[in-house]
């Protein structure tokens, strides 16, 4: 369904708002549009409601939608509002708690299959320091696609992270510290990597010459590790961020520092850290069994 011409403004004004008067990023801004629009072609109204907002929530919830995601939609609803001058008041909308969703990542089995199989695909190398640079540096899709040669210090084994994504305000760099088996993967793929003007350190291999020998994209990434997992026989799915989630939960199962866990990840707040330390029950048991207890005793009658 179109939205009407009244519709389009009310979104173009919203969008104004919250770049302007709330300051907020593009990534906010452009969410915040997303689900107003979804919300006027769903529902056809004209303005923010409290009966909307209990009508949105009950669908969302009906249709398995996450809490995380039934607050998304009430912000946004709020924003709307907002953007409208807050006629009969605020409009502040009570948010569904927080479910606390599991962490999925990999056993070390499961990542050692993976990294196995990259010897069955059509770039060996590439993909093998692909896959163990997300296995043990916890890069982002995005982070990684971003890479250029430059940005490898193989005697120092530093990973210069640039958030080219960001606008300049929030422009980021960051370094992350591989391993030994990690650097020298990477050294070997550096080795055998095809001469190309690009910058980038992984290169595309398509058979269309237009795109041979290009920049990897986040889709491109997505494919090229689905269908490595498939080839290490795993039963279920593989995606670059799961690594993330990977290297997050073994580096706590492994006792290291959570600083340190911290700063291989690049978190900014402590508390996304924090759920990697309880992401898995074999994690708690190992400590359980190696620290805490009681010993049975049994008393001496006099």
């Amino acid at each position: 369904m179109e939205l009407t011409a009244t519709q389009q403004r009310v979104l173009d004004d919203l969008m104004n708002f919250c770049h302007f008067e709330k300051r907020f990023s593009t990534a906010t801004c452009s969410w915040v549009f997303k689900l107003t629009r979804a919300m006027m072609r769903k529902y056809k109204v004209k303005a923010p409601s409290r009966d909307l907002a209990r009508m949105l929530e009950t669908d969302l919830m009906r249709n398995g939608r996450k809490s995380s995601t039934v607050t998304k939609y009430l912000q946004a609803l709020e924003y709307w509002h907002e953007s409208l001058g807050s006629p009969g008041g605020p409009l502040k909308l009570q948010k569904p708690k927080k479910t606390q969703h599991r962490v999925e990542y990999l056993k070390e089995s499961e990542v050692l299959s993976v990294l196995n199989a990259c010897a069955l695909g059509p770039s060996p190398e590439r993909d093998l320091a692909i896959i163990m640079v997300l296995a043990t540096t916890g890069l982002r899709n995005k982070e990684l696609c971003n890479l250029d040669i430059n940005d490898v210090d193989i005697e120092q084994r530093l990973l210069m992270v640039r958030d080219r994504g960001a606008g300049i305000k929030n422009y980021q760099e960051d370094t992350v510290v591989m391993t030994v088996e990690c650097t020298q993967v990477l050294a070997e793929y550096l080795r055998v990597r095809p001469q190309s003007d690009s910058r980038a350190l992984f290169l595309t291999t398509n058979q269309n010459t237009r795109l041979n020998n290009c920049r990897f994209t986040t889709s491109g990434l997505l494919g090229m590790v689905s269908r490595t997992g498939r080839r290490a026989g795993l039963k279920r799915k593989v995606w670059p961020h799961l690594f993330r989630h990977t290297v997050g939960t073994l580096m706590a199962s492994k006792g290291i520092n959570l600083a340190l866990v911290q700063r291989q990840l690049r978190h900014k707040n402590i508390n996304s850290t924090m759920i990697y330390i309880t992401a898995s029950e074999e994690i708690l048991r190992q400590n359980l069994d190696q620290h805490f207890g009681y010993t049975k005793t049994t008393s001496q009658t006099v």
